[in-house]
């Protein structure tokens, strides 16, 4: 069963390695740059939904490995 607690406190630890990753990792910033360009230029090109989609689940993909590889 799911317990609220232990989310939230899984959410905790989760947004702790990202910040640790934030203070740690350039090229984790440089990727969260340059994702938050991608989203802009979503905005401002207009593209269509199937192709946002498709940018969003690249950039999570890709800051997700960047991720890993920083564990590793």
């Amino acid at each position: 069963m799911l317990s609220i607690k232990r989310l939230f406190k899984s959410l905790h630890y989760a947004s702790r390695g990202i910040l640790i990753a934030w203070k740690s990792e350039q090229s984790f910033r440089i990727q969260i740059f340059a994702a938050l360009v991608v989203g802009a230029l979503i905005i401002w090109l207009r593209v269509s939904l199937w192709e946002a989609i498709a940018l969003l689940l690249l950039i999570i993909l890709v800051l997700t490995l960047e991720l890993i590889n920083s564990i590793l």
